[in-house]
């Protein structure tokens, strides 16, 4: 039972998509020799799936473009020109990048230089595994991290130029020296004192441990290049979900400290509205007792003005009542005079 069209499609690309990023690596001259085996490899077991495949159509095209680049960089031009031309009858039309490899292909011999630079991406017979060189770029990235770690924490700065240094020493075609690599781990053991530290640290020690077993037992240690390269697509898939995941969290927790700050803002917004408004209310309460006790001053004043002249110094009854009444109406004075001063700081106004 065929497959449907669409997943068919599918398929194809995705198997195209890893091929051509294979070639990226490969044009950038770092590649090993073992990457342009896989590529071929892959490359001619998908030509033998999808090269009589009509449902893709004239996207068939791709398997001789890519085959055209590879010759190319293996310095097979012949090959390359008639593979590339066999793309654009496959395709129907030229285009862009098969104009530019006839050009390049065309142009005047390729001189030593040039011959070097496209031949650069050759593996030496004394090179490092792929998994080996992996790790060691991983353990790069590390030290990268603990040198942003350093340089924001104050107490890590003495340790950010070590780190420095170290990022400079770990290259994936250098085996670097175990006592660098337990020389980190013990200079870390300080900083542990978060979760990114200590997972660096863990990291430190795994690669010594790797470096020795890399020493005794040599290439025998690691998976075969082949196999570490079948396994590619899986481990970039894996980063990617890790770096999404990462990226959300950190995306969460600044989501989380801005509403905590907003909500921040907004209690202390309430509290000062709460706090103002309680203010108003006992001032006019301090008010309205002030206007009270000022009316009841006025009254008694008024009524013992008009009774002084007419008090019977001779009677100790009229005298005793006009004394308490005088009494009463100064301690309504003195209230008064509290109140007031009571009201004025509730105002503001001293």
């Amino acid at each position: 039972m065929d497959l449907p069209t669409s997943k068919l499609r599918q398929e194809y690309v995705d198997e195209i998509k890893v091929i051509e990023a294979n070639i990226k690596d490969i044009a950038s001259g770092t590649a090993p020799q073992e990457l342009y085996k896989y590529s071929q490899d892959k490359l001619d077991n998908l030509a033998k799936r999808f090269q009589d495949t009509k449902e893709l159509g004239t996207a068939r095209y791709k398997l001789y473009e890519l085959q055209a680049m590879l010759y190319y960089f293996q310095n097979r031009d012949d090959d390359a020109m008639a593979f590339i031309q066999q793309a654009i009858e496959e395709k129907g039309t030229s285009y862009k990048r098969a104009e530019q490899l006839i050009e390049q292909l065309q142009s005047a011999p390729v001189a030593s230089s040039e011959h070097s630079k496209r031949s650069s991406g050759r593996a030496t017979d004394h090179e490092l595994p792929l998994q080996l060189q992996a790790q060691i770029k991983g353990l790069r990235t590390y030290a990268i991290i603990m040198v942003i770690i350093a340089v924001i924490s104050v107490y890590g700065i003495p340790w950010a130029v070590f780190y420095i240094i170290l990022a400079t020493k770990l290259k994936p075609e250098r085996l670097p020296s175990r006592g660098l690599i337990k020389g980190a781990a013990i200079a870390t053991l300080p900083l542990c004192l978060g979760l990114i530290p200590i997972l660096v640290d863990i990291e430190f020690w795994r690669m010594n441990k790797r470096l020795k077993e890399f020493e005794e037992k040599g290439s025998k240690a690691f998976i075969s290049n082949e196999e570490f390269l079948a396994g590619e697509p899986k481990r970039k898939k894996r980063s990617v979900i890790a770096w999404s995941i990462l990226l959300s969290l950190i995306a969460l927790f600044v989501i989380l400290i801005v509403f905590a700050l907003a909500s921040s803002d907004s209690s202390s917004g309430s509290t000062g509205a709460a706090n103002s408004s309680s203010s108003s209310s006992e001032a006019q309460d301090a008010y309205n007792r002030m206007e009270s006790l000022r009316s009841q001053h006025e009254a008694c004043s008024s009524d013992l003005d008009a009774r002084r002249d007419s008090v019977d110094t001779n009677s100790d009854y009229e005298v005793d009542a006009f004394n308490s009444d005088l009494e009463d109406c100064e301690n309504t004075r003195l209230q008064l005079n509290s109140t007031v001063d009571e009201y004025n700081k509730l105002a503001g106004y001293e």
